[in-house]
């Protein structure tokens, strides 16, 4: 199982930097576009409102044997579900993965299961067609937001750190919004845009947003696989000690068997 985590963690990143730098372009455009309409005071207004309907996507595994990376999941989930209910929010969850569905269940909290189905589905081979029911999802919440049935969505997942260090981490998905002044794309040009800036701002914000949410689920699933990776190397690890310890126990009890019978026949021929 090692193995096989070690060969789907090295597909995952490769599949991680595809989608990243993806992103990074639509990002560095989007943000272009931003400072053009600035300037021009044209910038779609983002309405805030008080948080009195909250969606949570949840992004866990659909398998175990991956340490505390479950574990760490749920309990960042019920930190935020408390925060907003603290708050006076409806919280709805949409799970991705059996083991937070599991989790909700038990819980007795309301959630969406249109969607447990294994975030692998949705990770190993992205295409039109497996993406289809998270961008019907995503078509849904904007839609729900517009008229005023949902104030906020929030992704709660795994997020790759480095090979030994997996943490959990919230992202803002609607509404969405990319922030100009970042230094990574401090280098504004001026660009000749057609239709308009607004046109093609409007059109960009969706394909932004369900790139990043796949880039969100690629990630955690980079995570997943170096959890089981280097929970199955404890394992091995664990077990060849175990062995070490017994096969030590066994010739130890082996040699004070033969020194008892050794005894025996001294004393019996004494």
């Amino acid at each position: 199982m090692r193995m096989v985590a070690t060969a789907k963690l090295r597909r995952a990143q490769g599949r991680a930097a595809q989608v990243t730098t993806y992103a990074h372009e639509l990002t560095t455009i989007l943000v272009h576009l931003q400072a053009m309409m600035q300037s021009k005071n044209i910038v779609p207004k983002t309405e805030k409102r008080p948080l009195k309907h909250v969606t949570l996507i949840a992004i866990s595994s659909n398998n175990g044997l991956c340490g505390v990376f479950n574990t760490n999941l749920f309990k960042a989930l019920k930190a935020r579900i408390q925060e907003y209910q603290n708050k006076g929010a409806e919280v709805n969850v949409v799970p991705i993965g059996r083991k937070v569905a599991r989790e909700l269940a038990k819980l007795s909290l309301e959630y969406s299961s249109n969607l447990i189905e294994n975030g692998e589905k949705y990770t190993s081979n992205p295409t039109p067609e497996t993406q289809a029911p998270l961008n019907d999802l995503l078509k849904s919440l904007n839609e729900n937001y517009e008229s005023g049935q949902l104030d906020y969505v929030e992704v709660v997942a795994p997020h790759f750190k480095s090979m030994g260090t997996q943490t959990v981490e919230t992202y803002q998905l609607v509404p969405f919004k990319v922030e100009v002044g970042n230094d990574e794309y401090s280098s504004l040009t001026d660009y000749i845009v057609e239709p308009s800036p607004t046109d093609l701002y409007l059109h960009i914000v969706p394909l932004l947003q369900r790139t990043r949410l796949l880039e969100i689920l690629l990630d955690a699933a980079t995570a997943e696989h170096a959890a089981r990776m280097l929970a199955m190397q404890t394992a091995d690890d664990n077990a060849s000690d175990l062995l070490q310890e017994l096969t030590l126990l066994y010739n130890k009890t082996r040699q004070q068997s033969i020194t008892n019978e050794l005894i025996d026949i001294m004393s019996g021929k004494g």
